[in-house]
């Protein structure tokens, strides 16, 4: 091995084992308290996400409902929601579900419990909603969609 003139110490390429063993070893702690950290965060943020987009379903089917003067409804089940339009002429009774990106079935992440108080929420071409709370719960972080608080208004918190 060479001397290097400007430190005074012996030049060597490379890292001995025990280096690379004490480097791999840091970086494990560093994992190991990240991330559960990490995925707390994470679960919350699904959450939030989640809420918002049923709280945009729901803000949609009010103004389709306005627009299309045809009542809306929102099917909550298990693990998933959807919109159905609901025919107000002779020929169109009941509901069915909608077509396009809107129509199709939204399910919770794993891990997120969808809860609602109804199974189902009407909205009314008039601008009105029935009452009714949709929640949404990951361990003990809680986000609710409720139309309780003020008449035709979809508020989330």
């Amino acid at each position: 091995m060479g001397q290097d003139r400007r430190l005074g110490v012996s030049a060597r390429q490379g890292m001995t084992l025990v280096e690379v063993v004490l480097v791999v070893g840091l970086l494990a702690m560093a994992a190991g308290w990240a991330v559960p950290r990490f995925s707390r965060a994470y679960g919350r943020f699904l959450t939030r996400q989640k809420a918002r987009h049923v709280a945009l379903v729901m803000r949609y089917a009010q103004g389709r409902a306005v627009v299309k003067a045809e009542p809306m409804r929102l099917v909550v089940g298990d693990r998933s929601y959807w919109l159905e339009r609901c025919g107000t002429g002779p020929k169109e009774r009941g509901c069915r579900p909608m077509s396009g990106r809107m129509g199709r079935r939204f399910r919770v992440p794993d891990g997120v419990v969808l809860r609602a108080d109804r199974k189902e929420l009407m909205f009314y071409p008039d601008g009105t909603i029935d009452r009714g709370e949709v929640s949404l719960c990951r361990g003990r972080e809680c986000r609710v969609v409720s139309t309780r608080l003020v008449r035709g208004y979809v508020s989330e918190f």
